[in-house]
């Protein structure tokens, strides 16, 4: 009992120094710094995202803005501290999203921010008995999802990809990451009313007081297609004259510092935000003392005008009106895999963790259990891609070139039963290492799968016969096809050649690929949705040109060049067609090929 009593004594005191730091380090006005005080620096973006504080805030913001610390995790701080043993839904587009992006960035965003810590003020899954948490007025039926707080609020955990995942639950917060690649009509029709909030007295949970209760906050990169752009339809909703108002209190609070201390102003504030809509579009530019000038410099040399335009600048793009797959359908031919099963695949990196209080000369020692999010992170690997079928070969297509080589993994029922194919993934490589590092991603990525099957079916036409150097006295090596071979078989990979000869006609792969969207051709298309956003991207924004011959692609784009930087080719990537490219093979093959033998006679080959 004495060191019970000293374990809440020390929890007790650290949070009121946490509380008192969160509180004075995010501070609303431009005041100078005191001593004493560490105060947790803010860009202009998410300054002013925080001093505005509506309840319903939208953010689209460009690459490098910093909206995990410096947005969303100082509004998760706001929602738990003035809602005790409340509820908030915390979206993402998977559970794998969740558990190796998103929330391991955004608690040690929390733990940095405020000092609270894992293990002494919030548990991942159900606080053990001895520390007397607080439990939230609406328990959950599972906790594995959850993130428990010593006030008893708890952060639900919700994937978007699932339909019905949020049914049954009252919320009080919703914050959504990575909004963009949610869907719309499940979030208007699912998400949003469960903000019935909680029927308690305490004044956190009053709507003209706290604009943290019942609060939506959506943040996301630029949207890169049209189906994308959803969020900019939340414009439309915002109170443009409430804004003014709390625009004028925060430039008077500016300019007297003092004036936030009064309860009166602090009324009236939150009294404005309880009412307030706004939307934000910010570009890198916000960031540039963290990002630096050269950043932005690099960027403009190395990316064309339009893809800086979106990734930096978060300029709105053009639409696209004809598209080459024009019977492609998100809504059909995309999915997510199960959340109950990533879970339990996740359990695999479950820990026990052991805290130990120091206090008045004593140990406390508090044990719990829950998944290591920074071991699943590191894993890097296909063990929550619980869609793979075990025992079942992977079928691989590849795209070549000299600057950047792609690579896209699909899967079928059975070696017999092709009828329906679904694309488990796809791949990109733009480094030194080129079509030799894209293989050996591919061979980590899918190490674990190797326990049930080793077969990779391979697909190539003509153009993996060309070669890396043509000039190479070993030039046979270097051919594509044979690159992709050798590094494989050295990671013990059965490797099934199947060649296909010249590509197949421009009018008829349109034809044949839009059967297939439209399934009145088969192998009907399921692509994973989390591992294909580039090339779902890529797929969306493919234009049609009319040809000699037909309807053809527009490649035109392909002689662009690519950014250096990995990290922020992603808009080019939805812009190029080189992705898609190699979806067309692999669907091509499995239809027409198999697993090796020709099935499909009199295949109409290009001139």
């Amino acid at each position: 009992m004495a060191r019970q009593n000293e374990y809440e004594s020390f929890r007790e005191e650290s949070l009121r120094r946490s509380t008192q730091k969160a509180t004075e380090n995010i501070v609303q006005p431009d005041v100078i710094p005191e001593e004493g005080i560490n105060y947790i620096y803010m860009n202009p973006a998410q300054k002013a995202v925080y001093n505005y504080r509506c309840r319903s805030t939208t953010v689209e913001a460009g690459r490098g803005t910093g909206k995990t610390d410096g947005l969303i995790s100082p509004h998760m701080i706001g929602c738990l501290q003035t809602m005790p043993r409340g509820t908030g839904l915390f979206l993402g587009n998977s559970i794998k999203q969740l558990f190796t992006k998103t929330v391991p960035k955004t608690l040690m965003a929390i733990e940095r921010m405020t000092g609270l810590k894992e293990g002494i003020h919030f548990f991942r899954g159900h606080a053990p008995a001895k520390c007397k948490f607080k439990e939230p007025l609406v328990k959950p039926k599972v906790w594995e999802n959850c993130i428990h707080f010593w006030n008893g609020f708890t952060w639900y955990m919700i994937s978007t990809g699932v339909k019905a995942a949020a049914n049954g639950m009252d919320s009080c917060a919703i914050v959504g990451d990575e909004c963009r690649f949610m869907p719309e009509p499940l979030i208007k029709a699912e998400i949003l009313p469960t903000l019935r909030g909680i029927n308690t007295t305490h004044p956190g949970f009053d709507e003209t007081k706290n604009p943290y209760y019942k609060s939506i906050f959506f943040v996301s990169d630029a949207p890169l297609t049209k189906r994308q752009a959803w969020m900019r339809k939340r414009k439309e909703e915002q109170t443009f004259e409430i804004n003014r108002k709390i625009a004028e209190l925060i430039r008077q609070a500016n300019l007297c510092p003092e004036i936030v201390q009064i309860p009166k102003f602090q009324r009236e504030l939150n009294r404005l935000r309880c009412q307030a809509s706004i939307y934000f579009s910010f570009s890198s530019v916000e960031n540039i003392d963290i990002l630096g000038e050269q950043f932005l410099r690099t960027m403009k040399k190395e990316l064309t005008e339009t893809m800086f335009d979106i990734s930096i600048r978060n300029i709105q793009k053009e639409e696209i009106n004809d598209g080459y797959y024009c019977n492609f359908n998100q809504d059909v031919h995309c999915y997510l895999s199960n959340d109950e099963a990533q879970l339990e695949a996740a359990q695999k990196f479950n820990r026990k963790v052991v805290t130990q209080i120091y206090s008045g000369g004593r140990t406390l020692r508090v044990e719990s259990e829950s998944i290591d999010l920074k071991e699943l992170s590191k894993s890097n690997n296909c063990c929550l891609d619980t869609d793979i079928i075990p025992g079942e070969p992977l079928r691989i297509a590849f795209d070549y070139g000299t600057t950047i080589n792609c690579l896209v993994v699909g899967q079928t029922e059975s070696r017999r039963n092709t009828g329906i194919l679904r694309i488990l993934n796809s791949m990109v490589n733009i480094k030194a290492s080129r079509l030799e590092g894209l293989c050996e991603m591919f061979c980590k990525y899918y190490e674990p799968h190797q326990i049930t099957c080793r077969d990779v079916i391979f697909y190539y036409d003509s153009t993996a016969k060309q070669g890396a150097a043509y000039a190479s006295e070993k030039y046979d090596e270097t051919r594509y096809y044979n690159t992709v071979k050798r590094v494989l078989k050295k990671h013990g990979w059965n490797v099934m050649e199947v060649p296909m000869g010249r590509p197949m006609s421009h009018n008829k792969k349109y034809e044949f690929l839009n059967g297939c969207f439209a399934e009145t051709q088969r192998p009907f298309i399921r692509i994973n949705k989390e591992n294909n956003e580039n090339l779902i991207a890529s797929v969306e924004n493919a234009r049609v040109i009319e040809g000699r011959n037909g309807f053809e692609k527009d490649k035109s784009k392909e002689k662009y060049r690519v950014s250096k930087e990995v990290d922020d080719i992603e808009a080019e990537l939805a812009q190029r067609t080189d992705l898609s490219d190699a979806f067309d093979t692999l669907v091509i093959g499995v239809r027409f090929y198999g697993s090796g033998r020709m099935i499909g006679v009199g295949l109409p080959m290009s001139s």
